[in-house]
């Protein structure tokens, strides 16, 4: 999987800072915004299910580690 922890809280990060409403709206961000791709986002790119199962799934043991 190409979106890794580290990405993941990439993300999360992104998400508060730029006050996004939703996740559906960062992973448009994520796709079309020059600094979000090259900074944020995997090289190759996040999913939609990729995102929301990681979202569902990850918790706070990853973040412990």
């Amino acid at each position: 999987m190409t979106f890794s922890f580290e990405y993941h809280l990439k993300a999360l990060v992104y998400l508060h800072l730029q006050e996004y409403e939703s996740g559906r709206e960062l992973l448009q961000v994520l796709e079309e915004d020059e600094f979000a791709k090259e900074y944020i986002a995997p090289p190759d790119g996040v999913g939609r299910s990729t995102f929301f199962e990681a979202m569902n799934k990850r918790g706070r043991q990853q973040a412990v580690k």
